[in-house]
């Protein structure tokens, strides 16, 4: 009987213990990943959210007592980036927070004459998916890769946690 009880507990542990060396072996090769590895990674995360039925619930949850219609003929007025309709327009949502008038504002940014082709699509994602490394700037180029990865788990924990909301 003793043996029995020995072989349930040690298989269950034997599996967790194999769990974890695989999470830490995956934290630490994933914080030695730098540039398009590390963005390709956050990118398969948020991308199933850059759908035009994310978007319209965005519009409904941030802007209530607006028309909703109203709010995304206004954000239909930016012409289609290289990054995706949908991913822009939940940058601009979120940096709005529900405020018309700067939605309005940056929505201007996207149409102004050359805006995209400054690249102001790339930049305003930018700021609403990685906030903090955005204002880091060059201090968080200058980081480590290990350095950077809890900087850019933060970021996309935050993005994905404002889209789901």
């Amino acid at each position: 009987m003793p043996f029995a009880i020995n072989v349930i507990l040690l298989v269950p542990g034997g599996v967790c213990i194999l769990l974890a060396a695989i999470f830490i072996t995956r934290r630490r090769r994933e914080a030695h990943e730098i540039g398009p590895v590390r963005d390709s990674r956050g990118l398969r995360k948020t991308k199933p959210f850059f759908q035009r039925n994310v978007v319209e619930r965005k519009v409904r949850f941030l802007f209530p007592k607006s028309d909703p219609n109203e709010i995304l003929g206004l954000l239909d007025s930016v012409a289609t980036p290289p990054s995706g309709m949908e991913r822009l327009q939940l940058a601009l949502l979120k940096l709005s927070n529900g405020d018309l008038h700067e939605l309005r504002r940056l929505v201007g940014r996207c149409t102004a004459e050359d805006g995209l082709s400054r690249g102001a699509d790339f930049v305003l994602i930018g700021m609403a998916e990685t906030p903090e490394t955005q204002r880091m700037g060059y201090e968080y180029a200058k980081l480590l890769p290990e350095e950077q990865e809890p900087i850019f788990r933060r970021d996309l924990r935050q993005y994905l946690r404002w889209v789901k909301q």
